[in-house]
């Protein structure tokens, strides 16, 4: 069986992580006895591969929106409007939770790491590699995939994913 998880190391430590569980059912449902006391588990079925594809896909989702949302900010701040400003239409709109969740962090400095930047380029490539050896190219999410590598080969590969809006930002001349 195999039971990838969503969420890191304090999502597990306070019980809110989310185990994808594959394979046999009786495997899937002892171990789930255990895996429950760090998060939920959801059994996705019983063919190996399918849980570490549905987690691919879902941190597809995620570090490719963080990637947009930072080409908005650059593109927002590009014609003098600031990120709170961006923010502000964004919690008006379907957009809010994101705007909420990950604008502080891409903006705040001091914001701590809860998801290397070069771990976001890697889970890009995998998802991007696994689809191309399905027969199916990502077209968005191997564009991501670049991004976020050339923003680590940039020494972003340290910091937080959102941080790969530093990367993107116009670098003016002192």
């Amino acid at each position: 069986m195999e039971a990838p998880v969503v969420g890191g190391a304090n999502d597990i430590r306070q019980g809110r992580a989310l185990f994808l569980a594959a394979g046999d059912k009786g495997c899937v449902r002892s171990s789930g006895r255990v895996l429950s006391a760090a998060g939920e588990v959801m059994e996705v079925g019983e063919t190996i591969g399918s849980a570490m594809a549905l987690k691919l896909a879902y941190n597809a989702i995620l570090i490719s929106t963080v990637g947009v949302l930072g080409e908005a900010v650059t593109l927002a701040e590009l014609y003098g409007v600031s990120p709170s400003t961006l923010q502000e239409v964004m919690k008006r709109t379907a957009f809010s939770e994101v705007a909420n969740k990950y604008l502080p962090r891409m903006l705040d400095p001091s914001s701590p790491v809860h998801f290397r930047l070069s771990l976001a380029a890697k889970d890009l490539e995998y998802a991007s590699r696994a689809a191309f050896d399905a027969g199916v190219p990502l077209h968005i999410v191997s564009t991501a995939s670049r991004l976020f590598k050339q923003a680590e080969v940039h020494g972003l590969g340290a910091h937080d994913y959102t941080k790969v809006l530093d990367f993107m930002r116009p670098r003016r001349a002192s």
